[in-house]
């Protein structure tokens, strides 16, 4: 049933707690300290103060993303949006506002929707955060993150 994952798929989603690294929010494995880093941002400080990911990118919480991403399933977007919130919460309240990664306009066109919109319009609804959802335009078509390699 759309909207719904069952008790199985729901034990694996891979939902992110603390303790985490306070710049980028990957989890430790094992106790750590608040505002502890992880290796690679103490090696290679990123160009951004604080991320947080509400979901590992594996088994569920991948199949999840890619089925809203590849597969037109808009009816997770919801459900992702809201653990964005939650997960993000800390962030969201010394934000101005949400800003969606634009989608250039042919591969909006193919895609019929852009998820990024989405998610970020339930994070803005669920935070209370404005979202201003055409503050950036994609001047330029990209290629998309599948077909980037690593190092990309």
């Amino acid at each position: 049933m759309p909207g719904r994952l069952c008790a199985e798929c729901w034990s694996k989603v891979g939902f992110i707690t603390a303790p985490y690294c306070a710049c980028c929010g990957t989890p430790f494995e094992i106790e750590a300290e608040a505002g502890a880093l992880c290796a690679v941002c103490i090696q290679t400080p990123p160009g951004y103060r604080r991320a947080r990911a509400a979901i590992l990118y594996r088994s569920v919480g991948r199949d999840l993303i890619l089925a809203l991403k590849m597969a037109d399933r808009t009816w997770i977007a919801p459900a992702l949006g809201g653990w964005m919130a939650r997960a993000g919460a800390e962030l969201l309240a010394d934000a101005d506002f949400i800003a969606p990664v634009p989608l250039h306009r042919w591969r909006l066109m193919a895609r019929r929707f852009n998820q990024s919109a989405l998610l970020a319009a339930t994070v803005s609804r669920s935070s209370g955060t404005a979202c201003i959802a055409n503050l950036l335009i994609r001047a330029r078509a990209t290629k998309s993150q599948a077909r980037l390699s690593a190092s990309e």
